[in-house]
């Protein structure tokens, strides 16, 4: 994470959960963060990230979310709406054959988010996830994988369980 991102964290605390919200966008583009106009982020979402993060326009981005990880992009649509708690890391470890330590080196992989998605509270969405357009994701899924438009995703791991869309 950068010394900036890290003051960001700290900055924001000190303001409302969910007030200022230009402030916010101007500090995060301060921190190498693309945002889009009239993106709202809570005060209690970490950015704890040495990667690109984009987040498009009109997005809101509710307590406590965590962006975590290398140095892989994230990057969040625009209309998008990311419940509470719901966290981004884009990090992982390699097996390692041998030892006790299980661990290896670490690497890093794209979290990408299409427009118009609705995350629930709680989800994890890990390095390698692809969101198509209009889709859901279910509180407290763990997503990894590539995932077309309009779909419907829950569970642990997370698999496609429908469309995203109501039937008529």
């Amino acid at each position: 994470m950068s010394a900036t991102r890290y003051a960001y964290s700290l900055v924001a605390r000190a303001l409302p959960e969910t007030r200022c919200f230009e402030l916010k966008r101007q500090l995060l583009r301060g921190c190498q963060v693309r945002v889009g106009a009239g993106t709202k982020i809570a005060s209690s979402v970490r950015f704890m990230t040495g990667g690109p993060v984009e987040i498009g326009a009109a997005t809101w981005i509710a307590p406590d979310g965590l962006f975590q990880g290398g140095t892989a992009l994230i990057s969040i649509g625009e209309q998008c709406d990311i419940a509470g708690r719901v966290t981004f890391a884009t990090g992982s470890h390699e097996r390692m054959g041998e030892g006790v330590r299980i661990a290896g080196p670490g690497y890093s992989t794209p979290i990408i988010v299409e427009d118009g998605c609705w995350i629930g509270t709680g989800a994890i969405l890990l390095g390698g996830a692809h969101i198509g357009k209009s889709s859901i994701i279910a509180a407290g899924a763990v997503v990894r994988g590539v995932f077309p438009p309009e779909s419907l995703i829950g569970g642990v791991p997370a698999r496609l369980i429908g469309s995203s869309r109501p039937e008529p």
